[in-house]
């Protein structure tokens, strides 16, 4: 570990020193450095430090995993290990938030099976933790769980393995803080938490063998397996899809080799030990009001660096397998997910120079921190060069000849890592066949990095608008994702698109008037202006994606030859869509809860037994005072129909 750190260094500090001092002779090309251009080098060598560092990460990743040959070696090997050990129980926890009730409870159910077919189910329990604020999915979510309980107990009668639903009314630290209240209630009862997103997937054996890992060591607090996106037909999905299947292996066992125990967490799809987590890993409250003080909005970062502070080991189980997620379908959908995680990402700044953490998890802080910061340090070294240039052709001088030599460097540095993916692709030659062979990975790369580079420009500005709306101090809302196909219209798309189409005009003004010979170097960048609505509807296109993958273009393993756990999740989707349309079913509204008394009955015990009842306000009483005297429920305010359906008691004195 401490050789793969000092090569990783010592690369990113090669490399950066090497373009430094190139650039160095393109700004000396005229013998004087003016201070603009001094402004100039130090974006550059930011910029040029960030891109080194994830080339120093690739080429170790790829020394790895050619050294280990392939890594799919040792996921055949891990269902032969011994069995986890009996005494300890594993919670997985799915916490959702106004999200699509039959693909979550679908994939639930998935998983359960999955994990029932290994023989060794009963050493988990499910629970499907809910932040709903929409009453009509609150209510939705319980009659999916009473009906999965009841399916399940038909099935696997002699099952110890349960299946949990707990619904707060008050969401407060969003998903940190549904955990955690998770934990401080029944935390006690398990050894081990698998965390989920409402969008996971995670094979049986996978749970077993992330069981099995901790088991093997007491030091480890969090073992983090990288998820996989799959099951997206959108032509940005499918870009995402082939990224992680092609490139990503390269990076996560690099990152792996390099953070040894000290790596990080990413909020889902990883198994945390229970007592140090509630020990040691409560969230601190940043100084200051949000966006950039208060709650912690990426919440895994932190936690994943109290629990290496607390020295316990925090891994990435790089050889491991069988760990999915879904991608946003369209570039809205993308940018907003960017939105939220830029602001979390951001308060991490304020934990750089907090004391006890451990250096790597300061990097880890500061990684954040560029990923979002980098696009407004770009688009400033952007301006800095045309000030310059603008200067230079002022005075009559000649742009320096050395631009060129800087360029291909540049091009190296961001290329060499693909190549070096596409290599170990071709050491695995099943996984290749399944991607459609050599030649349709070779135009899948082709393809991805042309749309990328097209891309860029694109959410650079994304980027540098929601840095520059934090730094102003507005904060991101909390709503839910949109996580299905549902496509861009072109009305939808200029207006997306309507900043980007402004830069575009008045950057190609001025490249116009000021320095028309740079117009060729600007080229890519004003070609993802211009075209960024034509973009934003391609992009989001299922049609588009669907055909390319018929053509073999942007093929995964994944496509060619679906997971288990993805065709059981499809299986049992399909089964209740066909149930719903054979026996439909009168939506779950307030109304038709408060009428009916069972329901009121199993809507208060539910409440009662998770100890989620929350006291409704002098307000909310009055209106069931007269709910129960005269009856009418219309017109009822849906804020004061979510307190009563908080408060078990009330709900029970409307019954009798």
């Amino acid at each position: 570990m401490r050789a793969e750190r000092v090569f990783v260094f010592a690369v990113t500090l090669t490399v950066s020193v090497a373009a430094l001092m190139m650039y160095q002779c393109v700004l000396r090309a005229d013998s004087l450095v003016s201070p603009m251009e001094w402004v100039s080098a130090v974006l550059f060598a930011i910029l040029a430090v960030w891109l080194s560092f994830s080339l120093a990460i690739a080429i170790l990743g790829f020394v790895s995993l050619f050294r280990d040959r392939i890594t799919i070696q040792k996921q055949e090997r891990l269902p032969n290990i011994a069995p986890p050990d009996p005494n300890k129980r594993t919670s997985v926890l799915v916490p959702i938030y106004n999200e699509s009730t039959s693909d979550v409870f679908a994939g639930v159910e998935a998983m359960y099976r999955s994990l029932a077919a290994t023989g060794m189910s009963d050493r988990f329990d499910f629970f499907v933790l809910s932040d709903s604020r929409e009453i009509s999915i609150w209510l939705a979510e319980e009659a999916a769980w009473k009906k999965l309980v009841a399916r399940l107990r038909r099935e696997f009668p002699e099952s110890r393995c349960g299946v949990h639903y707990r619904h707060r009314s008050n969401n407060v630290a969003r998903k940190a803080g549904n955990i955690s209240e998770f934990c401080r209630k029944w935390g006690s009862h398990y050894d081990y938490m698998i965390v989920l997103d409402a969008d996971s997937l995670v094979e049986g054996e996978t749970m077993l063998a992330m069981v099995r890992r901790m088991d093997r060591d007491d030091r480890l607090g969090i073992y983090q397996v990288p998820p996989v996106p799959i099951g997206r037909d959108s032509l940005l999905a499918r870009i995402q899809q082939f990224s992680s299947d092609v490139y990503g292996p390269i990076f996560t066992a690099g990152f792996s080799r390099f953070s040894g125990p000290d790596a990080n967490y990413f909020g889902h799809n990883a198994i945390l030990r229970m007592a140090p987590f509630i020990k040691h890993c409560e969230l601190p409250r940043l100084p200051g009001e949000a966006p950039l003080g208060g709650e912690i909005l990426s919440h895994d970062f932190v936690e994943a660096a109290l629990m290496s502070r607390a020295g316990y080991k925090v891994e990435i189980a790089d050889s491991l397998g069988g760990s999915y997620e879904e991608c946003p379908t369209t570039l809205g959908d993308f940018a907003k997910r960017d939105q939220r995680w830029c602001q979390g990402n951001l308060q991490h700044a304020f934990l750089l120079i907090s004391e006890g953490f451990r250096p790597l998890s300061r990097l880890h802080f500061l990684t954040g921190v560029l990923s979002y910061c980098a696009s407004p340090i770009w688009i400033l070294f952007l301006a800095t060069t045309l000030v310059i240039a603008f200067g230079t052709e002022a005075i009559g001088q000649p742009w320096p000849d050395y631009g060129l030599a800087l360029f291909v460097a540049t091009m190296v540095v961001l290329a060499t890592p693909k190549l070096l993916a596409l290599a170990i692709c071709c050491l695995d030659r099943p996984a290749m066949r399944q991607r459609g062979g050599f030649f349709a990975v070779l135009t899948g790369a082709v393809t991805e990095t042309l749309i990328s580079i097209l891309m860029s420009p694109i959410m650079a500005l994304h980027h540098t608008r929601f840095v520059g709306s934090n730094l102003a101090g507005f904060s991101v809302s909390w709503d839910a994702q949109q996580r299905g196909e549902h496509g861009i219209t072109w009305r939808q798309a200029f207006a997306e698109s309507r900043p980007a189409l402004w830069v575009a005009a008045g950057l190609t003004l001025l490249l116009s008037i000021g320095a028309p010979h740079l117009l060729p170097w600007f080229a890519p960048i004003l070609l993802g202006l211009w075209f960024a609505p034509a973009l934003t509807v391609l992009m989001g296109s299922a049609a588009v994606g669907r055909r390319l993958r018929r053509w073999n273009v942007l093929r995964t393993q994944f496509e060619t030859s679906p997971p288990a756990i993805q065709r059981l999740r499809d299986e049992i989707f399909d089964r209740m869509n066909h149930d719903s349309a054979v026996q439909p079913e009168t939506a779950l509204t307030f109304e038709s809860v408060i009428r009916s008394h069972d329901w009121i009955d199993f809507h208060a015990g539910l409440l009662q037994s998770t100890e989620t009842s929350s006291p409704a306000d002098d307000q909310a009483r009055r209106i069931a005072n007269s709910i129960r005297l005269i009856g009418p429920i219309e017109d009822i305010p849906p804020t004061i129909q979510f307190q009563l359906l908080s408060d078990h008691e009330l709900l029970l004195s409307i019954r009798n």
